[in-house]
């Protein structure tokens, strides 16, 4: 807790700093420069003093956030407007002011314009209007506030309104309630646009919101997303709290394609029909467009690590993209595209929310813009007890009455994570700086080597990512980019493997860590756009992962790779050798090219052609501590009495301490290339046909690869591993049906080659099988006025199926191990002071291979011993298949003051049992967390 309150403290005085000592330069469009006029009275006498109250103040308010005050001396509303467009103002203040004696209070009615169209787009009053309309009689005393307190009430809101309505939208339900429902508008006649013209705008908005969505991380360029070689979703800020989302998973599951898996601890994401483990690194993460997948095993970090609250959208391509990014773009690439100082323009976002499993949440973002620079600081804190339930091993463990015994799960989470972001204004525009901190404590949940542990183990990690930037225009066509990123990343563990037990490990098995991977990158490249915004993108990226040894590697068993497996004498924890000692000292370096062009529009703006491609090379120097000519040297070997038993015994000399010949020095290179080609036909403006083709591979990460003397995973042979690759065709539909309607559907088929997974005969890697898969998406998206919906069915079907491993059967024509067909529901709403959603996820039946029943016959793959699913045995401990299930989330949140909102969000609302299929021959799956309610308090200042 002190590492997360010194956090806490940097975070506050970083923003405080920037608070005051920054000085906010003027904005060069006129987004910031409003025309002011002088309040006229409404049903109450002149009084020159409250005119000159209400300017001083308003004026100032606006002035201290760098706001431009023109002040209005015209008459007419008319002519005030008309002062307003010659003198380009972006927003025209208007309003009246009531009060008829020194004990009433003050009554004020804004109303705000639109130069350019002549029209109220926004209202806001502080009127006591329930006493005016005899509705109710208060004490005078009681009710009694301050002109000048009323004053600035009114000036915050307004500046509150007009930070959030850069692009001058309508808000008819304001104008409705301040304006028309409102004593004001007897007398006077405000130019308002019909409810037809209204209404047309608003169909307008959102014909352009449906069509306009942009994407940079298809081709490093802008596009539109039905323009885009890529099928790919834009996903919004608002979006994402409409409908209570906390993190990537929560996205990625209600996409089309993809759904939830785990493995222990970890809730990972499968994708068109392919189970995921624990390494969950088939997806990359791109962060403001720099890799962030984490250094030990490349995994994306979806779950609730990576916060959303400093996300301004997400962009999700589904099917490789590592002709662009390279390793682990297999199944897709999300890009999280965090705000900009300008964004919140000096606002402060707090969050907290509070529930069931003890989840506690708090968010906190600020950020500005200075003369120099913008800024962003970002704060998320995530504690849960998690999923606190029982549930079967692997240990065999029994009751008195034979029957397997369950343990409590071990789910309890924390973590928190910290974003500092600059970006040069001025002289200094194009240089960025990111920092990021996360930090996340866990436990195993069912335990690493599915042996539910007998007492409390604890898992950390925590990374630092500092990326360097600066991109420039050259000319107005040609623009460069540079990218330095350092990546150091620690994990420490203290994991308990196996429970005690009499007829194997007396004292159980625990191996304790505490070891770091560094990584550096670097990135260059070049962008030429032509004419038809078409463009030509080449680049250069270099990238080493550097291993230095360990602080700590322990336990109480031999685990060395040439060691005995059996306890150390006495059960004593003794050190171990080191974690990746393949690779200690010998960094794996990395280069990689990338170029990739594009047509524009050509043939009659008909069709735009993308063709790219990326060549990786990765070179491993790596020494053979296992002795590879033992078989003609043997093995040095020393004695050691040990001080307690005074046993004598032989053991082989430590690698670090021989050279060649008994330790050789050897070299791994992969090189990959990754080509890409999507062809875009334009039937119509709003009719889109796509045809695309890519590879993608994902390299053996390091913990793959070179994890070693451990129990907790590796290859044990580096040398016999290859990279994975998958080859994908598809064509795709994107249709925009009328103004409110978006349509998009996909087919494709993809052929998934050396795919990794453990051995039958250790918890060792290998490249296991090859899987070919055909699938058809769809999904359709519905916006109109404040209402949005979005509906999407998947349907997949396996067409190939080798499998190396002769203990698992072969399933040539079904998907096993993930579902088969997936559907997704949502609907969202805001109104005057509330809003609300619902979201329904559909998963449908998995089937298992006949092997994770059981054993089976090598040659025909028939099942010989129904392990724990035998319906004529009692118990069953879990069905031949994992049944269908349906989650229902909901949330309801209403606006308590203008800048406070209360709501509530429930996750599995319906509290159905759900399931996730744990692969291999176990006696139980993973049942997913049940209801959960959160209290959820929102205020921006």
């Amino acid at each position: 807790m002190t590492m997360r309150k010194s956090i806490i403290s940097i975070v506050f005085v970083i923003a405080s700093a920037f608070g005051i000592f920054s000085q906010e330069k003027p904005n060069k469009t006129n987004e910031k420069t409003i025309c002011l006029s002088n309040f006229s009275n409404f049903e109450s006498n002149s009084n020159l003093e409250i005119v000159k109250l209400i300017d001083s103040i308003i004026t100032k308010s606006f002035s201290e956030k760098n706001f431009i005050i023109k002040k209005v001396n015209e008459n007419s509303i008319q002519s005030k407007l008309h002062f307003s467009l010659k003198n380009n103002c972006y927003f025209f203040i208007d309003g009246y002011y009531k009060k008829l004696n020194n004990s009433e209070n003050l009554q004020l009615y804004s109303q705000i314009y639109n130069p350019e169209t002549s029209l109220m787009i926004d209202a806001f009053n502080i009127a006591d209007e329930y006493t005016e309309l005899g509705k109710l009689k208060l004490d005078p005393e009681e009710s009694k506030e301050s002109d000048e307190l009323r004053v600035r009430n009114l000036a915050k809101r307004l500046r509150i309104v007009l930070l959030n309505n850069s692009k001058k939208i309508e808000r008819r339900e304001n104008i409705d309630e301040y304006v028309l429902s409102s004593k004001i508008s007897e007398n006077n006649k405000f130019p308002i646009s019909s409810g037809k013209e209204a209404e047309e705008e608003a169909a307008k908005q959102v014909f352009n919101l449906l069509q306009n969505q942009v994407t940079t991380s298809s081709t490093k360029t802008q596009k539109r997303t039905n323009e885009a070689p890529n099928v790919i979703s834009v996903i919004s800020d608002k979006e994402i709290i409409d409908y209570g989302r906390n993190s990537i998973n929560d996205i990625l599951y209600q996409l089309p394609g993809f759904s939830p898996s785990q493995i222990n601890e970890r809730r990972t994401v499968s994708a068109r029909g392919m189970h995921e483990g624990w390494n969950n690194n088939h997806i990359l993460i791109l962060q403001d467009g720099v890799q962030f997948n984490e250094n030990f095993y490349g995994s994306a970090l979806t779950w609730e690590l990576t916060p959303l609250n400093m996300v301004k959208s997400v962009e999700v391509i589904r099917g490789p993209g590592s002709a662009l990014y390279g390793s682990n773009a297999m199944y897709g690439v999300v890009s999280l595209n965090t705000y900009s100082g300008k964004d919140l323009n000096g606002e402060v976002r707090l969050r907290a929310r509070m529930g069931d499993h003890g989840t506690r949440i708090y968010d906190i973002v600020t950020g500005n813009t200075t003369n120099l620079i913008s800024y962003i600081v970002s704060m998320n804190s995530y504690d849960t007890t998690g999923n606190s339930i029982k549930g079967y091993d692997n240990s065999g463990r029994v009751d008195d009455l034979g029957f397997l015994q369950k343990f409590p799960y071990k789910d309890e989470r924390n973590n928190y994570s910290l974003l500092l972001k600059l970006e040069g204004e001025g002289d200094l525009k194009g240089f960025s700086l990111q920092y990021n901190r996360q930090y996340w404590k866990y436990g195993t949940f069912n335990g690493w080597l599915q042996n539910t542990p007998d007492f409390k183990d604890q898992m950390s990690e925590n990374r630092d990512i500092a990326v360097l930037k600066y991109s420039k225009n050259i000319t107005d066509k040609l623009s460069h980019e540079y990218v330095i990123k350092y990546s150091p990343g620690e994990w420490k563990f203290n994991a308990r493997l196996y429970p005690s037990d009499p007829n194997n490990y007396p004292s159980g098995v625990t191996e304790n860590l505490n070891t770091r991977l560094d990584n550096y990158f670097g990135r260059g490249q070049v962008t030429y756009h032509f004419d038809n915004k078409g463009s030509i993108v080449a680049g250069v990226e270099a990238n080493q992962i550097s291993y230095r040894g360990d602080k700590e590697h322990s336990s109480n068993v031999d685990m060395n790779l040439l060691g005995t497996g059996e306890p150390f004498s006495g059960n004593i924890v003794r050190p171990l050798e080191p974690y990746m000692d393949w690779i200690t000292d010998r960094p794996i370096k990395k280069i990689a090219t990338f170029g990739q062009f594009s047509s524009g529009k050509i043939f009659e703006k008909r069709l735009e052609i993308t063709l790219g491609t990326r060549y990786d090379e990765s070179s491993m120097h790596f020494r053979g501590i296992d002795m590879p000519y033992n078989g003609l040297l043997g093995y040095p070997t020393y004695n050691y009495t040990d001080p307690v038993t005074g046993l004598e015994t032989s053991n082989i000399v430590p690698s670090r301490f021989l050279a060649p010949p008994f330790v050789t020095n050897e070299k791994k290179v992969y090189r990959k290339t990754s080509p890409r080609i999507g062809l875009v036909f334009f039937a119509t403006d709003r009719l889109t046909f796509k045809l695309l083709a890519g590879r993608a591979f994902r390299e053996p990460s390091p913990g793959e690869l070179f994890g070693v003397n451990t129990y907790v995973g590796g290859s044990n042979n580096p040398r016999k591993i290859s990279p994975e690759i998958i080859k994908t065709y598809e064509g795709a539909l994107d249709w925009y049906a009328n103004k409110y309607i978006n349509l998009r559907l996909n087919a494709f088929a993809t052929r998934t080659e050396n795919m990794i997974d453990y051995s039958d005969t250790s918890n060792t890697i290998i490249n296991a099988y090859t899987l070919g898969t055909k699938g058809l998406e769809s999904e359709l998206l519905f916006t109109y006025k404040n209402v949005s919906a979005f509906a999407n069915y998947s349907k997949f079907t396996r067409y190939l199926d080798h499998n190396l491993k002769a203990s698992e059967s072969k399933h040539q024509s079904e998907i096993t191990g993930s579902p088969a067909s997936l559907a997704n529901f949502g609907i969202t709403g805001s109104f005057k002071i509330f809003s609300g959603s619902i979201s329904v996820q559909r998963q449908g039946v998995v089937t298992r291979k006949r092997s994770d029943l059981g054993s089976i016959e090598p040659i025909t793959g028939t099942l010989t011993e129904n392990t724990y699913s035998d319906p004529y045995r009692y118990p069953v401990y879990r069905p031949i298949r994992v049944e269908a299930w349906t989650n229902v989330n909901l949330r309801f949140e209403v606006k308590l003051m203008e800048n406070l909102r209360l709501g509530v969000f429930a996750s599995n609302a319906l509290n159905r049992p759900q399931y996730l299929t744990q692969t291999g021959n176990f006696p139980t799956d993973y049942l997913r967390e049940t209801r959960r309610v959160l209290i959820d308090l929102r205020a921006n200042f």
